[in-house]
């Protein structure tokens, strides 16, 4: 897969031309490229600063709520949470990189007080509606897992992975997979993509990555 390439268009009046939302969007190499064609339950990128992480990881996601199997009410439907480790990070990195490229392609419509949200409602180029909401929330201290209670889920991304408390991750891995559920969507795809930096040997990050080795 040498680009991926997506196509939206939004609901108009009738007999006038809809509109064609397309992201064009090159993987900056070999590991991006594999990272978008494994449909695994977890999936993380760990590289360096301007590695080209969070674009992919954006587009992961965009990608996946296009691609959602149709439930039963002939809808695509899928709700995403969105996680940086601090609300001060999350308004100036996570959320402004995520606009940044819904914005360019004139979709989603946005909640800017807090908590933050992203909803699009748009009908993709086979005519199919499409129903996405994606949450934006800070996980700073392990007493945040709160949060995470009772959330019902499609996939979730975990920005700075490195940056957040092994309790906070566990918690927000046991919501995923609840939206939509198993009788209205028996062949939804659920998971959660992650992106870091290199963490140290110590930390549990890099404890984990050595014990799967």
């Amino acid at each position: 897969m040498s680009a991926l390439k997506a196509g939206w268009s939004t609901p108009v009046k009738p007999h006038a031309i809809e509109p064609v939302h397309k992201l064009k969007y090159r993987p900056q190499g070999k590991v991006l490229r594999d990272f978008h064609r494994d449909s695994s339950y977890m999936r993380a990128l760990i590289g360096p600063l301007g590695s080209g992480k969070t674009q992919a990881s954006i587009v992961e996601i965009l990608h996946r709520i296009m691609s959602q199997p149709i439930s039963k009410d002939g809808t695509r439907k899928s709700r995403w949470l969105c996680v940086r480790n601090t609300l001060p990070d999350l308004e100036s990195t996570t959320i402004k990189d995520f606009k940044a490229i819904t914005e360019g392609m004139g979709i989603g419509t946005w909640r800017n007080v807090s908590p933050v949200t992203c909803t699009i409602e748009t009908v993709g180029t086979d005519g199919i509606p499409v129903n996405a909401e994606i949450l934006f929330r800070s996980f700073d201290s392990g007493l945040d897992e709160k949060k995470a209670r009772g959330m019902q889920l499609t996939g979730t991304w975990l920005n700075e992975l490195k940056e957040l408390n092994k309790s906070n991750v566990d918690m927000i891995l046991s919501r995923v997979g609840r939206y939509p559920n198993r009788a209205e969507c028996p062949d939804s795809w659920y998971g959660a993509i992650a992106d870091s930096n290199c963490p140290d040997s110590d930390h549990w990050l890099g404890k984990f990555m050595q014990a799967d080795k």
